[in-house]
């Protein structure tokens, strides 16, 4: 996991190619202390401003040069595993919400198209079926009934379970499609095996690059602000003077008391051979399906 506690910013001035002189910043980050995040933020933005100054395309490869820095998020809490060591880290991203970035713990994140997909805000998972009916696929299930999304999303995971008999699946229902987490056996997001695995469940493509470029797989916990009727956090981290700490503080206050009212995922079926659940999965699923309301009937966000 490369999730940095420390972060810090230095001002870039440029005037790219004959474009329009401009202002902006760049951030730095550390494991171990505010002054060595100041100092790679510093030297970040010397090497910004010069690359900008000299490139035209200044978009592009701007682009390009902050696509190597870590996720900047607020570390919320450490997970240790069986030996002590970090199994899981608790942070808040861009617009709120809590996500768990596990070191070892596999979650598959399966989305269905956005056009189609739906959650049912007061029924069941009985309600979710009726309402992603999809005539698109064209495919039939047995008997002449088209397969919804669901149906064959989750079809999909059991063809996939039963090839690999060695793999426990806990498989939730999310707000636009389905969350997988593999319970005996842990895995190393940086083997070249990992991207391969993630397609083959049919895993989100952004997904899959974010878990191999962070070094970790995420689970979001709690729902999206939007989703329940409020806007993303006003301050993110890191949080500068004590406007946007009070700004934040009456944020989250709201957010929590909305959230209460919403799961993030709700449980749908284990597959495989469960009963034989790893060590280090253990405080990473208790969690998990504690924060998501994963057995609750609350309403999908």
């Amino acid at each position: 996991m490369h999730i940095p506690k420390y972060w810090a910013k230095a001002e870039i001035k440029v005037r790219p190619g004959n474009r329009q002189p401009f202002a902006s910043f760049c951030w730095g980050w550390s494991d171990h202390s505010a002054e060595e995040a100041r100092q790679v933020a510093a030297q970040r933005a010397a090497l910004m401003t010069e690359r900008l100054t000299r490139d035209a395309s200044f978009g592009r490869n701007a682009h390009d040069y902050y696509a190597d820095a870590p996720l900047h998020e607020e570390i919320i809490q450490n997970i240790k595993g069986s030996e002590g060591q970090s199994i899981a880290l608790v942070t808040r991203n861009s617009y709120g919400a809590l996500v768990l970035n596990a070191a070892q713990a596999m979650f598959i994140d399966i989305d269905f198209p956005a056009k189609t997909a739906s959650s049912n805000s007061h029924g069941g998972f009985g309600g979710l079926m009726q309402t992603l009916i999809s005539m698109v696929s064209g495919r039939k299930a047995n008997g002449g009934n088209h397969l919804s999304l669901e149906e064959e999303a989750l079809a999909n995971l059991r063809r996939i379970a039963a090839a690999r008999p060695d793999m426990a699946l806990r498989v939730y229902r999310t707000h636009s499609g389905l969350r997988a987490l593999v319970t005996n056996r842990i895995f190393d997001p940086k083997d070249g095996g990992i991207e391969g695995m993630l397609r083959s469940f049919g895993s989100d493509p952004l997904y899959i690059k974010l878990c191999t470029q962070q070094e970790c797989f995420r689970a979001r916990l709690t729902p999206k602000p939007w989703r329940m009727g409020i806007w993303k956090t006003p301050a993110n981290f890191p949080r500068e003077g004590k406007e946007a700490d009070l700004a934040f503080k009456e944020w989250e206050t709201k957010y929590n008391a909305k959230a209460a009212g919403f799961s993030t995922c709700r449980f749908v079926e284990t597959l495989g051979p469960v009963e034989a659940i790893h060590q280090d999965i253990h405080a990473v699923l208790n969690l998990h399906d504690s924060l998501t309301g994963a057995s609750s009937n609350r309403p999908l966000a």
